[in-house]
């Protein structure tokens, strides 16, 4: 995570207060005047008043990041008198009074500031928000290592501070005994002495907390429900907290001045797009745009739209890409933006057909095409802007979370296919397990299911899907393993496919997913049949495909009218080759601990672990 500034409070209490400023802004220059002196005077008072009060072994941070624009002013940090590690986020407000909250500002949520006349969200509101932000996605207080407060201090406050309590603001009186104004100096001193050992040093507790990630965890897509109800579902680390600042940013001056806007926002399986793209929808309500004005929509993927409709409990299907034009909506989410089949189309009924401007945010990845009719990639999205004047934002979200943001194995899934050079550690934690028994890894997978864990089955289209119409079948999947056994397996099914990834009987588990119900899902530990429609010419030292093998009709059809339709050039070869690898890359990054492979081809299999054990 991101912050200003840290040190001891005896080592900041030497600097002056235009020193302090001076020391913050070489982290990061970009805050207005009105930051850098809220820093000199509510900080630098702070800062004072601890070390002066005996807390200078204690340790301090300053502007501490949390999602999108969110930052808190300070904590402090230090032991209490039982060696507990403990930290207490610090509200600091320079305000001096109140003003009546006015009917339409009838929440609990803000107050109006007396002497501006406007206003801001309650400083309780918002330690209280931070400090569940904390305890549900930092690690080292998720863990419970490090104990977690919050105070609030308006140094300048000479009003009446039960207006913070009273009326609509009642359910805040619990908490005023951690609420400090002027006046409240020896109440705060108080307070702080009850919960640190001031006679011990605390580096190593700032250390822990700072230092420490903001883990993923299981999110599933119950952040829209979250979103829809105006929570905030943020559960997000690294770039994707940087991207959603700046994506922040843009929709505060697209309130202000109303502009067709464009966002793409590109990452590899298991960044973390979707959550991300949720993210926004809550993020826009805070810069005042209707929920009702916005919408989360897919570009092709009825597996995955089934998934989002029951895990966040939405009464009806969200809407694909090509039902939204009818309503004119100020936000637009295209998840799986990648499958959209006509761009040029979909851009015009986006903004030319559009009443009033809007922004629209497509989240992508160009390995994730899988069919060749799918054409979204982030040139032909950019091309297509061009011709109406509009120059998209592009981000690009590199951290790998589906594995728990500790392994770089879709790296080496990159490195294996993509022609890349992405630098791979020798510690991870992802466990890839080759096994000549698909019997075995059966096992394997059934075990991790009786131990709690999510597991699945994955294989490329070589079966045709004999149990569609008729579930009685259950040997789409048969192949004769290594030591002469049968293995039999079901595709996955037609219909009821949320119970399917939800694994909600023993027949699901027999049920083995396609790349059309891969894209957008993952399970901790998956097992994959590699096949031989795509294989590791060892003569040439390239891949090859075999369309013979293939059973999927709608691919095949594709691909021949396609071959045909550019008399078989290598170009056109090159173009299906590229979708067969996309498919293999969408089917193999399912996992978030591990996978368990089997190869038909013995080359293959010793091409591709060479390269993913490397």
């Amino acid at each position: 995570m991101h912050f200003l500034i840290n040190d001891q409070i005896s080592n900041l209490a030497l600097l002056s207060g235009e020193e302090l400023v001076d020391q913050m802004l070489q982290v990061d220059m970009e805050h207005s005047i009105q930051e850098q002196l809220s820093w000199k005077n509510s900080l630098y008072l702070l800062i004072k008043l601890l070390n002066n009060e005996g807390f200078g072994n204690l340790w301090l941070a300053a502007e501490y990041s949390l999602t999108a624009d969110r930052r808190i002013d300070a904590i402090i940090f230090g032991y209490s008198s039982q060696r507990q590690s403990t930290a207490i986020i610090v509200e600091l407000k320079q305000w001096e009074n109140l003003a009546p909250n006015i009917e339409k500002q009838k929440t609990n949520v803000n107050v109006c500031i007396g002497n501006r006349n406007e206003y801001r969200v309650h400083p309780i509101y918002q330690t209280v928000n931070y400090t569940r932000d904390l305890k549900a996605h930092h690690e080292v207080v998720a863990n419970k290592k490090i104990d977690l407060y919050a105070i609030q201090y308006l140094h300048n406050f000479i009003g009446d501070k039960n207006a913070f309590f009273s009326e609509m603001y009642e359910e805040y009186q619990k908490l005023s005994s951690s609420f400090f104004v002027k006046g409240d100096e020896q109440l705060l001193v108080n307070y702080l002495r009850n919960h640190f050992d001031t006679t011990k040093s605390s580096k190593q507790v700032a250390m822990d907390f700072l230092e420490g990630r903001y883990i993923i965890g299981q999110v599933g897509f119950n952040g829209l429900r979250d979103v829809i109800n105006r929570k905030d579902n943020a559960i997000m680390l690294e770039d994707q907290i940087e991207t959603s600042a700046q994506i922040s940013q843009i929709i505060k001056e697209f309130t202000h001045s109303p502009k067709n806007t464009a966002i793409i926002i590109k990452g590899a399986a298991g960044t973390g797009k979707t959550i991300i793209g949720i993210h926004l929808l809550f993020l826009a309500q805070q810069y005042g745009l209707k929920i009702n004005d916005m919408v989360f929509t897919f570009a092709k993927s009825r597996m995955l739209r089934e998934v989002v409709k029951n895990e966040a409990g939405l009464m009806q299907h969200i809407p694909y890409l090509d039902g939204i034009a009818s309503k004119d909506y100020s936000l637009v989410v295209v998840d799986e933006a990648h499958r959209d089949t006509d761009i040029n189309k979909t851009i015009r009924s986006l903004f030319s057909h559009s009443r009033r401007p809007k922004i629209v945010v497509f989240l992508q990845d160009d390995h994730q095409r899988v069919l060749l009719e799918e054409a979204g990639s982030v040139s032909n999205y950019r091309k297509a802007l061009h011709e109406l004047g509009i120059e998209p934002f592009i981000f690009n979200l590199i951290v790998q979370k589906r594995s728990g943001n500790q392994g770089d194995y879709v790296d080496r899934i990159h490195n294996l296919f993509f022609d890349c050079t992405k630098e791979i550690s020798s510690k991870s934690t992802f466990e890839i397990v080759l096994s000549d028994s698909l019997k075995t890894i059966d096992e394997q997978l059934l075990k991790m299911k009786d131990l709690g864990q999510t597991a699945k089955w994955f294989a490329p289209y070589d079966w045709p899907w004999k149990s569609r119409n008729n579930l009685t079948i259950s040997n789409d999947i048969e192949i004769q393993d290594k030591d002469g056994t049968i293995f039999q397996k079901q595709w996955n099914p037609m219909k009821n496919q949320y119970e399917w990834y939800k694994d909600a009987d023993k027949t699901a588990f027999n049920q083995v997913g396609s790349v059309y119900t891969a894209q957008g899902l993952d399970y901790d530990y998956t097992g994959f049949i590699w096949y031989d429609d795509l294989r590791w010419d060892t003569n040439n030292n390239k891949w090859i495909f075999d369309i013979s093998k293939v059973k999927d009709p709608t691919f095949v059809k594709q691909v021949e009218r396609f071959l045909s339709s550019h008399n078989y050039s290598e170009a056109a070869c090159d173009e299906v080759l590229e979708i067969f690898l996309n498919q293999y890359y969408v089917l193999l990054t399912r996992a978030k601990k591990g996978i368990f492979l089997w190869f038909n081809d013995k080359n293959t299999e010793d091409y591709v672990m060479s390269v993913l054990k490397r």
